[in-house]
């Protein structure tokens, strides 16, 4: 072996590049560019995410399990299947489902985007199925959503009723929420303990809340942002007022267009970070502390990679282990400083400027990056 290139252990651990890889095809992709310029390194992939997409992947690459098919809606109500996981245990079994499986931003097309009645219902449906087979837990990840509706289609799918001022029922949908007069929860409810795995820290109102922070990729404009802003803030003060539950600042309540906010009120749920969850299932501490250089990458880097993404989050553990980073993004936020986090950040942009092409070669162009940055990197 020569010395100019000592053998190295390699953890590579990329979430989704969304719209391109899920997380173990750029796993793939990496490790076989690194191994193109260090074939003898050791390199070990794993699946990451943070609660949004890919976190049933991650979750089964670490826990196991089986999947169970189930009948839901899309954001839209059209009739889906949607897969959620089943991990056995002692006593039964722990349900872990993934939101953007029945209401995610995928499953729409740009033109259908329609912020003011997209519905979390189908959420509901798969957490009813769940519960009905007999889950003794439920983890759900919440990220990558087509809605922003505060979970109160998830509501209406479990029993609770939003009602006007003259007591007439509303269309559980955020254009109805200016007119939300009080909510009625159901009789009773058979839903196990639930934990709302997040991936960002935002609230739910505001200038850093789920509308104006993510309502844009949702279809959200100018002229309904204060609409489907207020009709949150007003939700937050019914649940507080008929419910006695006071979640609105909670970190994570704005996760998937208040969906975190609407898992505390209508659920019962601990919100926790999705990173941390996962981190945990897959002993990340362990892994990290037995490499020499960790790689990771996604979609994109910007100012929401700092609110509890998977690259960032995974280079803060890095970096408390000692440990060498690199980020191999899609493409990157100019305007934002990565250097503190990763060692090398090798964006596909600075190989490909030609945004279809990365995207539908994304593989290619993910494997060239991870051979570059193996040359660059050093022992």
């Amino acid at each position: 072996m020569s010395t100019r290139h000592p053998r190295l252990c390699i953890l590579v651990a990329p979430d989704k590049f969304k719209g391109s890889l899920n997380s173990h095809q750029a796993g793939q992709a990496i490790r076989r560019g690194w191994l193109r310029a260090r074939p003898c390194d050791e390199v070990e992939c794993i699946a990451l995410s943070d609660g949004g997409e890919g976190f049933l992947d991650a979750m089964e690459c670490a826990a196991g399990g089986h999947r169970i098919r189930c009948l839901t809606t899309d954001p839209l109500e059209r009739s889906i299947d949607a897969e959620w996981l089943a991990v056995p245990e002692d006593d039964g079994f722990k349900a872990i489902i993934e939101s953007s499986r029945a209401i995610g931003l995928h499953l729409m097309r740009p033109n259908e985007r329609d912020p003011l009645h997209a519905s979390s219902a189908g959420l509901g449906s798969m957490i009813l199925d769940a519960a009905r087979r007999g889950a003794r837990e439920i983890i759900v990840g919440l990220g990558g959503s087509g809605t922003n509706d505060g979970g109160i289609g998830m509501a209406s799918s479990l029993g609770f009723q939003f009602l006007d001022p003259q007591g007439r029922k509303l269309t559980a949908i955020p254009a109805s929420l200016e007119h939300l007069a009080r909510i009625v929860p159901p009789e009773s409810s058979a839903l196990p303990p639930m934990t709302a795995a997040t991936d960002v820290s935002h609230n739910l109102t505001g200038p850093c809340g789920a509308t104006r922070v993510f309502g844009p990729q949702k279809g959200v404009t100018d002229e309904i942002a204060d609409r489907l802003d207020d009709g949150l803030a007003r939700l937050a003060d019914r649940v507080k007022a008929d419910l006695g539950i006071d979640a609105a600042n909670l970190t994570g309540s704005g996760a998937a267009g208040g969906l975190g906010f609407g898992m505390v009120a209508f659920c019962g749920a601990t919100i926790i970070s999705g990173f941390e969850l996962i981190a945990q299932a897959l002993v990340l501490n362990e892994r990290i502390g037995n490499v020499d250089l960790v790689i990771t990458g996604e979609g994109r880097l910007d100012g929401q990679s700092l609110a509890g993404k998977a690259p960032v989050a995974l280079a803060r553990l890095s970096r408390a282990h000692g440990k060498r980073i690199i980020a191999l993004p899609g493409e990157t936020d100019s305007s934002v400083d990565f250097s503190h986090w990763f060692d090398l950040v090798l964006p596909l942009s600075d190989l490909c400027d030609d945004p279809s092409q990365r995207m539908n070669h994304a593989a290619k162009w993910l494997e060239k990056a991870a051979c570059l940055a193996a040359g660059r990197i050093g022992a």
